[in-house]
């Protein structure tokens, strides 16, 4: 959460070191929506989110993330 909250932010310097392509944009993103990948699979850790509720629009449906 320390990251997220104190070192990203919307300024020139809110994004930390090389963004290499987007990989740390992309970890910023999911990590807001409450998703940690889990690398060389195709599994997700669900964590707290920054927000109250994030809603994603899938093909299979959506997914609702809910902080409780």
């Amino acid at each position: 959460r320390a990251i997220q909250t104190e070192i990203y932010a919307d300024t020139p310097e809110g994004m930390p070191g090389n963004d290499d392509g987007g990989t740390l944009s992309a970890w910023y993103a999911l990590s807001a929506i409450g998703l940690y990948p889990l690398n060389g699979t195709a599994c997700y850790v669900l964590t707290t989110p920054l927000f109250d509720r994030v809603t994603i629009d899938r093909p299979e449906g959506v997914l609702t993330i809910e902080a409780a």
